[in-house]
């Protein structure tokens, strides 16, 4: 009965060391990836502040799906910092697929400068503004919390709305 046990003992240690290195996620796991921003557009105007949204896209290059815990971005638009937009709904995100992360971006009327507005002028009449990007994500996988730097810069088509 003694020699059962042992191979029983033995069997369940052999078996859970392969299951570690199956779900190791040391070697395997890489770092979900900045793609781009898109549909950059002004919401609202107001006295108080000016209103943008944008959407964030990056891509999970794991065979697993990740759980995505929050964001918090840095935004530059013209290389003027103008505000920041932070995301804090949980998201699953499937594996080998590309995610939108929604940026809600208000910027207060404080930040709206002489400058800042020449340089939001050129970019209504170009159709274009140059948008950085800089946070990170926090992101989970199998109780391993990992925090993702995203910075990125690119020329972004904006959007009017029509007042009228």
């Amino acid at each position: 009965m003694k020699r059962y046990y042992s191979i029983i003992l033995l069997s369940l240690f052999a078996i859970s060391l392969s299951a570690c290195q199956y779900f190791n996620l040391s070697n395997t796991f890489k770092i979900p990836e900045y793609k781009r921003t898109n549909n950059v557009r002004f919401t609202s105007f107001t006295l108080s502040n000016v209103t943008l949204q944008a959407d964030m896209f990056m891509y999970n290059p794991n065979p697993i799906g990740i759980l995505l815990l929050e964001s918090t971005t840095q935004i530059y638009l013209n290389d003027l910092l103008v505000g920041s937009s932070a995301q804090s709904k949980m998201v699953q995100i499937n594996k080998y697929s590309e995610f939108k992360i929604p940026l809600i971006i208000q910027v207060p009327s404080s930040k709206l400068s002489l400058s800042f507005l020449k340089s939001m002028i050129g970019s209504l009449k170009s159709g274009r503004v140059k948008m950085h990007v800089k946070g990170n994500c926090k992101i989970q996988k199998a109780g391993l919390t990992l925090n993702i730097p995203i910075e990125d810069t690119e020329n972004i088509p904006i959007e009017v709305p029509k007042l009228f």
